[in-house]
């Protein structure tokens, strides 16, 4: 139980703020923000001198793949999590977690 209202808590005061709950309800994955972002986005891989991440070396710079097939499944599959609780009752929600739960 104790781990219910947790993640009730976590849904209505943690993650709200930063989520846009008003257009992630209302907008499909290919129509969304996220999407038009990840489709401009430019990925830089590094290279780390040590531990302590002072300093790091460029290795490669390329777009963020959304072309690849697993790569959009898995960001759309991500964005559905997301909007899912949002489009159900919180009953539901609560229902859904208990059988993940248990």
């Amino acid at each position: 139980q104790e781990a219910i209202h947790r993640l009730t808590d976590i849904v209505n005061q943690d993650l709200r703020p930063l989520i846009d709950t008003y257009n992630l309800k209302r907008t499909d994955f290919e129509n969304s923000r996220l999407y038009s972002k990840l489709r401009q986005m430019i990925v830089a891989g590094r290279i780390w001198e040590s531990k302590r991440e002072e300093r790091s070396i460029l290795h490669s710079v390329t777009t963020f793949d959304l072309d690849n097939p697993e790569v959009y499944r898995q960001v759309k599959a991500d964005y559905d999590l997301v909007r899912f609780p949002l489009l159900c009752s919180p009953l539901k929600v609560i229902q859904l977690v208990r059988l993940i739960v248990y």
